[in-house]
C-alpha cells in the first residue's frame, strides 16, 4: 500500500456495514505534506516575488491550511482506494470519511454499506408445482380475430341508421364538464370495445341526430351527443388466399399450426417464470440475508424516475413518496433474488462464454434476417455487450435452479 499507516482497525457492525479506522504514519504525512509545499512554492504567483522565489513563510500565511487540508483529503481517498481494492470489498454506498488531526496522530474513519457475503446452501431439490400446458381452439381463435381485426377497414354505410358494430364518430353537444363540449370521438359498438349502455343509448338513432344518454354506467347525470358520421367496419374472410396474399403463409391451417406453437412458447415461457419464482422465494427463505438499504433506495429512486420519465412529467414530492414507497417490497426482493442468483452462479461456475454470445447472436440473426456481423457491431457500438452478456448468464443461473428442482405437475 502506498499510503503508510500505524495501525488499521476493520469493525463490523452488522453483516453489510463496516466502520474503517486507519491510524496514518506521522512521518508519511509531514512528507506529503512538505512535498506539496515544494511544489506550491515552485508555481505560485505572489505579488513582489519572482515564480519560485517565495519564502515559506509566507506561503505558509497564505495557503496553509488550504493546503493541509488538501493533503488529508488525498491521503483520505488513496488510503481507501487501496484498502477497498487491496481486500476486494464491494461497496454499496457512498463512503462517509471523516478525520481527527493533532500533533502526534492523523486518524480516518470510514462508514459504508456492503454487498453480503452469501454461502447459498440448500437450493438444489427444491420442490414445486407446475401446469401442464394446454392450447384451447379458443386462444388460437383469439389471436385470429386479431389478424382479422388488423386487416379490417371502415368503409361508409348503406342508410343513415346506428347499428350495433357500427363504428361511429359522435360529437359531445352538452356536458357537464366544459371541457368536454364539442369534443369529437369515435366508438365501436362491439360490447368489448364500449359499455353496454352506450351501445344501447345509440343503437336505432339516425345520422346527425342529437340525443341524450347517461354520463356512466348506473349515473342519473345526462349528456348531449350529436351523431356525425355512421360507418360500419369491413372485415376480411379468412382463408387460404387471404393468409397467401398478406401472411406469406401456405394456407390457414398453417397460419393455425403457427399460431398453436407460439401460443404453447408463451404459455410455456410463463408456466416457467412462474415456477422459477416460487423456486427463488423458497432459496431465500432457506438462506436469509439483509439487504443493504442503500442498495434498495438506489433502485426505488430509478424505479420512480423511469415512471416520471414514460409519463412525460415530473411528479409531486407526495406522488414521488407514494410511489416510492408503494415500490420499496418489491424492489427489495428483486435485489434479494439478483443477490442470491449471482451468489449460486459464482458457487457453480456458471458464466457465460464468447461461444454462448455467438450463439446468441445467431440466434437474433436467424429470428430477424439481420446480419449477424451488423448485430454484433449494434451492440458493440452501444456498448451493449457487457449487459447482454449478464443477461445470459442470469438466464442460465435460472435454468440451473428450474433443472434441478423436483417438479409435480398437476
Amino acid at each position: 500500500m502506498k499510503v503508510k499507516t500505524k495501525e488499521v482497525k476493520v469493525e463490523e457492525i452488522s453483516q453489510i456495514e463496516r466502520k474503517i479506522i486507519a491510524e496514518i504514519d506521522p512521518g508519511y504525512f509531514r512528507d506529503e505534506l512538505e512535498k506539496t509545499f515544494r511544489d506550491v512554492i515552485k508555481n505560485v504567483a505572489i505579488k513582489g516575488f519572482r515564480p519560485g522565489k517565495a519564502p515559506r513563510p509566507i506561503v505558509e500565511k497564505l495557503y496553509g491550511e488550504a493546503i493541509r487540508e488538501e493533503v488529508l483529503h488525498r491521503i483520505e481517498k488513496d488510503f481507501i482506494s487501496e484498502y477497498m481494492e487491496e481486500n476486494n470489498l464491494e461497496v454499496v454506498s457512498p463512503i462517509k470519511p471523516s478525520h481527527t488531526h493533532d500533533e502526534k496522530n492523523l486518524r480516518f474513519e470510514y462508514q459504508f454499506e456492503v454487498k453480503p457475503l452469501i454461502a447459498p446452501s440448500n437450493y438444489r431439490g427444491i420442490e414445486v408445482k407446475g401446469k401442464q400446458v394446454n392450447i384451447t381452439d379458443e386462444e388460437i381463435d383469439a389471436v385470429l380475430n386479431d389478424i382479422v381485426e388488423r386487416y379490417s377497414n371502415l368503409v361508409p354505410k348503406e342508410g343513415d341508421t346506428v347499428s350495433e358494430g357500427d363504428f361511429i364518430k359522435i360529437t359531445i353537444t352538452a356536458h357537464k364538464d366544459q371541457k368536454m363540449v364539442n369534443k369529437p370521438l369515435y366508438v365501436e359498438l362491439n360490447e368489448k370495445k364500449t359499455k353496454k349502455f352506450i351501445i344501447d343509448a345509440v343503437a336505432g338513432k339516425k345520422l346527425n341526430e342529437e340525443i341524450e344518454v347517461n354520463v356512466a354506467e348506473g349515473s342519473e347525470e345526462k349528456m348531449k351527443i350529436r351523431i356525425d358520421e355512421i360507418k360500419k367496419v369491413d372485415r376480411p374472410e379468412l382463408n387460404d388466399e387471404f393468409v397467401k396474399k398478406y401472411l406469406q403463409m401456405e394456407s390457414l391451417d398453417a397460419l393455425k399450426k403457427d399460431i398453436a406453437e407460439k401460443v404453447k412458447e408463451r404459455k410455456e415461457n410463463e408456466e416457467k417464470a412462474a415456477r422459477f419464482e416460487s423456486i427463488i422465494k423458497e432459496i431465500i427463505t432457506r438462506n436469509p440475508f439483509p439487504v443493504p438499504p442503500s442498495m434498495v433506495e438506489r433502485a426505488v429512486e430509478k424505479y420512480v424516475h423511469d415512471l416520471e420519465h414514460s409519463s412525460k412529467r415530473e411528479f409531486s414530492s407526495e406522488e414521488h413518496d407514494a410511489i416510492a414507497n408503494s415500490a420499496r417490497d418489491n424492489m427489495t426482493y428483486e435485489i434479494q433474488k439478483y443477490l442470491i442468483m449471482e451468489a449460486i452462479g459464482k458457487l457453480e461456475g456458471i458464466d457465460i462464454s464468447d461461444d454462448d454470445m455467438e450463439a446468441h447472436f445467431k440466434k437474433i440473426a436467424d429470428e430477424s434476417g439481420e446480419n449477424v456481423i451488423k448485430i454484433k457491431a449494434y451492440y458493440e457500438k452501444n456498448n451493449l455487450l457487457e449487459g447482454l452478456r449478464e443477461d445470459l448468464r442470469f438466464n442460465k443461473i435460472r435454468d440451473f435452479l428450474i433443472n434441478e428442482a423436483k417438479v409435480t405437475i398437476e
